[in-house]
């Protein structure tokens, strides 16, 4: 139990804060926990945001303008998976 998604981001950022941005990652952390679920972008000094969806990498342009056309908060998980 208890809000281990929120500890696991709460870690990382520090990690990353730390580092002074050598590690040059950007990551993307989600999960479910006791709290619910989370969806974190957490950038390579350390500094994050919350967001409704997210996408890294080579395809990420194309990725993200699929969801920001199709994503709505209340999609299920058949319309999710369509998208």
């Amino acid at each position: 139990g208890g809000p281990r998604v929120a500890a696991a981001h709460a870690l990382l950022k520090r990690h990353l804060y730390k580092s002074g941005g050598r590690c040059q990652c950007a990551l993307v952390l989600g999960g479910v926990d006791s709290e619910g679920p989370h969806l974190w972008q957490v950038h390579p000094h350390g500094s994050s945001e919350t967001v409704p969806f997210s996408a890294l990498g080579s395809g990420q342009m194309a990725a993200l303008s699929v969801l920001e056309s199709k994503w709505r908060p209340d999609l299920s998980l058949d319309e999710a998976t369509e998208v």
